[in-house]
């Protein structure tokens, strides 16, 4: 498959596996199409960071594998979706951050998960403002690299 066709199976899963979920009141789509455009506006995007924005969430949210990821998309991504995909009973939070930040492509993505994680506990702090300060705390943790 080529880039596009690539980038539409990565939104056609996405589609599947995010029906129906809600991000707050919204459907869950929105963030991930959110997440996906402040990707696709960093200048130093990639291919595969425009990608993994679409399946940031995918393994985490629903049945799919990651060896599905890794047969369509190939190792890069599969590895990429593999570190921003957290595993609670695995892991503390910093650790997953720490994982995250080991992975170019990861840590693109996840920094762009977190802005908009942040727009909405900011929007909405009597709901999520508990999560501010974890979520602040990770993009610095990003940005210094781990």
């Amino acid at each position: 498959m080529n880039e596009k066709e690539l980038l539409e199976q990565a939104w056609s899963i996405a589609e599947q596996c995010h029906n129906g979920q809600l991000y707050g009141t919204e459907p869950y789509l929105y963030h991930i199409q959110r997440v996906y455009n402040r990707v696709d506006k960093l200048k130093w995007s990639m291919f595969g960071d425009r990608i993994v924005s679409v399946l940031h969430d995918v393994v985490e949210d629903s049945n799919y594998s990651f060896k599905e990821i890794e047969r369509i998309f190939g190792n890069q991504i599969y590895v990429a979706v593999f570190a921003i995909t957290r595993s609670p009973e695995l892991e503390t939070y910093e650790e997953y951050i720490y994982r995250v930040s080991r992975n170019m492509i990861a840590r693109n993505v996840k920094a762009c998960d977190l802005l908009d994680n942040l727009s909405n506990c900011y929007r909405q702090p009597n709901q999520y403002g508990h999560l501010i300060n974890r979520y602040e705390n990770a993009l610095i943790e990003l940005a210094s690299g781990g």
